[in-house]
């Protein structure tokens, strides 16, 4: 029986990643990539900073040129959401069918959560993955005057950084009591690290003035770019609300 080899679901970085290396490493079956975008496979992490305010052409996001795919012997089939997948008669379905599968890679990575809004609201709230959420949000940054971003992580500070470089008036909500919780380690105490001049005890604003962190003094340490406000209950990550 022939190999009907691998198929991948999830054009992003990590889908491209598996392909280009199972090619390079000598693997000859069938490769079906398979993505619900229209673009070629991109980078995601300009999206929210050099992409966002204009330092970066989308041309430039793609990994590979569109004919590396099929140099490669890869099926990139682009526009096409998975609906099903039979692990007993290994196989997957789109829209254009079912096809079967030797392997399966599944890479598709998360979905930001969205937060419920009233509905004259919801045209004004945006979240971030893909190339089209980063022009829709860019097309209404550009409009916008004051901007609320959900989550301090990199993505949610990036964002805010952008919007702080183009003048807008910006607040970052996040859950936790610091910025990067999840990424960074916390703050170690002032009395171990080197005067920089930026006390943690306050925190710069968009705007350029300072105020003192209601929260812990070390919830934005070393952070220039937003003002930040902790909040105990949880909230998605990241999301973007703009007016």
């Amino acid at each position: 029986m022939a190999d009907s080899g691998t198929v991948i679901v999830g054009a992003g970085q990590a889908g491209y990643q598996a392909a280009a290396q199972l090619r390079l490493k000598g693997y000859t079956a069938p490769i079906t990539l398979i993505g619900d975008e229209d673009h070629l496979p991109y980078q995601q992490p300009p999206l929210s900073k050099a992409y966002l305010q204009g330092d970066l052409d989308g041309d430039r996001l793609p990994f590979r040129p569109e004919a590396f795919y099929p140099d490669k012997d890869i099926e990139l089939r682009l526009g096409e959401a998975v609906t099903a997948i039979d692990t007993n008669a290994r196989t997957v379905t789109t829209a254009a069918g079912t096809l079967p599968y030797q392997h399966l890679i599944i890479a598709t990575g998360g979905t930001p959560r969205r937060i419920p809004v009233p509905e004259h609201l919801e045209n004004r709230c945006f979240t971030l993955k893909t190339r089209d959420d980063a022009d829709a949000l860019g097309e209404a940054l550009a409009k916008a005057e004051t901007i609320a971003i959900v989550g301090a992580g990199f993505i949610g500070l990036e964002v805010a950084a952008t919007a702080a470089k183009a003048g807008k008036a910006v607040t970052v909500f996040e859950m936790q009591d610091r910025i990067l919780a999840r990424v960074a380690s916390p703050p170690s105490p002032r009395r171990w690290m080197p005067d920089t001049g930026r006390p943690g005890s306050t925190c710069a604003s968009m705007k350029g003035s300072t105020s003192t962190a209601s929260k812990p003094t070390s919830s934005c340490w070393g952070s220039a770019a937003c003002r930040c406000r902790a909040s105990r209950k949880p909230l998605a990550s990241p999301a973007m609300a703009v007016s």
